[in-house]
């Protein structure tokens, strides 16, 4: 049967990223302890241990109550069962705080990049907004002219089917008068 995390009692599976606790063995999910895939490769590259909160204050009660025994208020050194909780958490918060500041910084670098193209790319729509409209004077302007010539070409198409009407009529005629010569001259 497999574990289960105390945290929230769910089964540990072979799956899930879990952590053990260096005093009591106990195993827990990760995320329930607020521990993330790198938290344990810090932990692993750097020879760190996991304190459960149960054991954490375990030893801390009994560290106090020594140190009461012995007319101490608090203990004068860091004890080995604290170390690696608070130095080594302190140590990855600090790491993943200058990470989200280099990060933070590269993402404000980025967005002034950015910035400065939606600009550029702004005032080339601006120009080829101008452009468009300057293409669509200049064509409104063609199809009147072409309207215009088109006016042009059929009248003149009417003129040349009367010239060529008058001009069959006229040969017809001319045609008729040459007969009459003849038939006079003769």
């Amino acid at each position: 049967m497999p574990k289960t995390c105390p945290m929230c009692s769910k089964p540990l599976l072979d799956k899930d990223v879990s952590v053990s606790c260096n005093s009591c063995r106990t195993s827990f999910h990760a995320s329930c302890v607020d521990y993330t895939p790198s938290d344990i490769e810090f932990m692993k590259d750097n020879s760190g241990t996991f304190t459960c909160a149960k054991c954490l204050t375990r030893s801390k009660l009994r560290s106090y109550s020594t140190a009461s025994n012995t007319s101490e208020q608090f203990p004068s050194t860091v004890s080995s069962q604290d170390e690696p909780m608070s130095v080594r958490h302190f140590s990855q918060l600090m790491t993943k705080m200058s990470a989200m500041a280099d990060s933070l910084a590269s993402i404000t670098v980025h967005q002034r990049d950015l910035s400065a193209d939606i600009a550029e790319i702004k005032t080339t729509q601006s120009k080829l907004v101008d452009e468009i409209s300057g293409c669509r004077a200049l064509l409104e302007e063609h199809s009147t002219t072409l309207t215009e010539h088109r006016v042009k070409i059929d009248q003149h198409n009417d003129t040349l089917q009367l010239l060529e009407t008058q001009h069959n009529a006229l040969s017809t005629e001319m045609t008729s008068l040459g007969s009459e010569i003849n038939s006079i001259k003769k």
